[in-house]
């Protein structure tokens, strides 16, 4: 009897042992998260504010202030953050470059920038007409009864498209991926900041992004009126490069703020934020897992 008792009285208390140590790990794993979130919420904030300092009407934005540095990063209490601030700016936004102009005009015509972009992928002149009958309401497409016929709410979106080639969305040491160089909210590209690929789409010759690149990195465009004086001169007798500089700008208001902790689990915060002159705030925010090198 006395053996049986204290069998029973070790097997319980083994247990309550094991529950406790569960019921532990369980606090400090939820102690953990909430403090990485705590961190990750206030590194978004702090980036914000690094944003909202360098905006602001007669500003602009180029890739040698402190928001575009690749190593940024804050320690916010016990924890070091990863910080990468991406101009959307920068890419071209595939909802206005889908669509015909509504005045030729006034407005540039863009579809020829998105075609060479699509090419630049590895996509062929069908994936064209695909993203254009998706997002366009006046071009017809295979897929009318399925596609939206409006603009893309999220970049993300284009890779909803039938028919569409899997390796648009890969990047190799050959090509980058399509929906790294395209946006859906930007009206206007940020010519101190847009890719090279970009830049290519955008004129068809290398050499003009060659002139626009030595240009930015002398001294970046300072205002969209130095912008458009610069596109102009391009090619002074003709009236397209002043409509083209209807899209183009030397300031940016919309960037993708990716958080990472330096020390954790693979996922990262990542928030679409928007700037005006007045404030800074955020669009939408979501978990991303981490790629883990291999």
């Amino acid at each position: 009897m006395t053996v049986l008792v204290l069998s029973i009285l070790v097997v319980l208390g083994y247990a309550f042992s094991y529950s406790a140590g569960v019921y532990g790990s369980t606090a400090r794993n939820a102690r953990d998260a909430l403090r990485r979130e705590c961190a990750a919420e206030s590194a978004l904030n702090m980036a914000m504010a690094m944003l909202r300092a360098n905006g602001g009407t007669g500003r602009f934005d180029s890739l040698d202030q402190p928001w575009a540095a690749a190593d940024l990063s804050f320690q916010i209490g016990t924890e070091n953050v990863l910080v990468n601030i991406l101009d959307e700016n920068r890419k071209l936004n595939v909802n206005r470059a889908a669509c015909p102009p509504a005045d030729p005009t006034k407005s540039p015509d863009l579809r020829d920038a998105l075609e060479r972009l699509v090419e630049i992928a590895g996509g062929s002149r069908s994936d064209f007409d695909e993203i254009c009958a998706w997002i366009d309401p006046a071009t017809p497409g295979p897929h009318d009864d399925l596609a939206p016929k409006s603009p893309l709410p999220m970049i993300a979106g284009l890779r909803r498209i039938p028919e569409l080639k899997p390796s648009l969305f890969t990047q190799s040491a050959l090509k980058p991926q399509l929906d790294s160089l395209l946006s859906t909210h930007p009206a206007r590209i940020n010519l101190n900041t847009a890719s090279r690929e970009v830049l290519d789409a955008l004129w068809g010759d290398p050499t003009i992004s060659q002139q626009v690149i030595a240009q930015r990195e002398q001294q970046p465009f300072q205002s969209d009126a130095a912008v458009a004086a610069f596109v102009q001169g391009l090619d002074p007798a003709s009236s397209g490069p002043a409509i083209l500089a209807q899209a183009l700008s030397a300031q940016s208001d919309y960037f993708t703020v990716t958080v990472t902790p330096a020390d954790g689990p693979n996922e990262a915060l990542e928030a679409l934020v928007r700037r005006t002159d007045a404030t800074t705030q955020v669009v939408f925010v979501k978990r991303v897992s981490k790629e883990v090198e291999p």
